[in-house]
């Protein structure tokens, strides 16, 4: 059961430090899913070959300690934090880590906002992200 008052979600994006191979990320979710059940951490991942875009959903100090934990991995580069806010419930209280690998609309909402350089157009990056990732809880 969840303590209402702790509860938050994390989202973040971050460049991979090398292209994304289908072994890797089904190692991430292997182990991501064994940790985060032990820590009551539920979520979503979605990536394409460069990007990870993933909500964290739990007890706040399980999700800071694992957010501080990615931004010190060293597959992860260019870390933004997206949004961090207090919730009363979880959108993906049935998953450890829900994945959608190469989701279509996520490639477009990528390649649409960011580029070599870093994110551009920053605030409707965070929006589409954070909408997108709502309509899938809406439709699990």
């Amino acid at each position: 059961m969840d303590d209402a008052e702790n509860l938050v979600q994390l989202i973040y994006c971050s460049a991979s430090a090398d292209d994304i191979t289908d072994a890797d990320v089904n190692n991430i979710l292997e182990q991501s899913r064994k940790n985060n059940e032990e820590n009551n951490i539920t979520g979503l991942l979605l990536n394409n070959a460069q990007f990870y875009v993933q909500l964290l959903e739990g007890d706040c100090k399980a999700v800071n300690d694992l957010y501080n934990k990615i931004i010190k991995d060293p597959r992860h580069g260019q870390i933004m934090l997206l949004a961090y806010t207090p919730t009363d419930r979880r959108l993906f209280s049935g998953w450890t880590m829900k994945h959608i690998p190469e989701d279509r609309v996520i490639n477009d909402i990528i390649e649409k906002f960011v580029n070599q350089e870093g994110f551009i157009h920053l605030q409707k990056f965070q929006q589409s992200c954070i909408s997108y990732m709502w309509d899938v809880a809406d439709s699990k």
